[in-house]
């Protein structure tokens, strides 16, 4: 349990794994929710950007580390993400929920978690009824801070 909060799901993956992921729903169209990536790859506040398993790394994970809390930024461009991953998932659920259900299993199958296929079924059976925003984002309580080479967040 962390903070109270039974864990009933888990999932952990690595890097390689981001583009598999990335692989089933294909590409991705996102609105750059700031310009933390501008010097490094020129995406700018604004731009809609096609997200790819070439690239979703580099959305999702990149920080400039010359600059202190600067990681702050990537929580917004993972929101803008998980937003558009989540609508392609539905989208894909409806159109065919069986075959979204088998890519997600192969997926899972790949990676250290306790989710079952029943489990696949059950969320996305889950998914089709919901409406994720991110507004109903939690960040546990903590503070900003460096460790000796770069930005962290110190859970309270």
């Amino acid at each position: 349990m962390m903070m109270n909060i039974p864990i009933a799901h888990y999932g952990s993956m690595d890097l390689d794994s981001l583009e598999m992921l990335q692989d089933i729903v294909g590409t991705l169209q996102v609105k750059v929710p700031n310009d933390s990536l501008a010097k490094v790859s020129g995406m700018k506040k604004s731009d809609v950007v096609t997200i790819t398993k070439d690239n979703v790394e580099e959305f999702v994970r990149t920080r400039d580390t010359d600059k202190d809390y600067y990681a702050q930024n990537r929580p917004a461009r993972q929101q803008v993400y998980n937003e558009a991953f989540y609508a392609k998932i539905k989208s894909m659920l409806e159109d065919d929920f069986e075959e979204t259900v088998t890519k997600l299993y192969g997926f899972v199958s790949r990676i250290v978690t306790n989710v079952s296929y029943q489990d696949i079924v059950a969320f996305g059976n889950m998914m089709l009824e919901y409406k994720y925003s991110s507004d109903q984002n939690y960040v546990l309580p903590g503070k900003n801070g460096k460790d000796s080479d770069y930005d962290a967040y110190y859970l309270d």
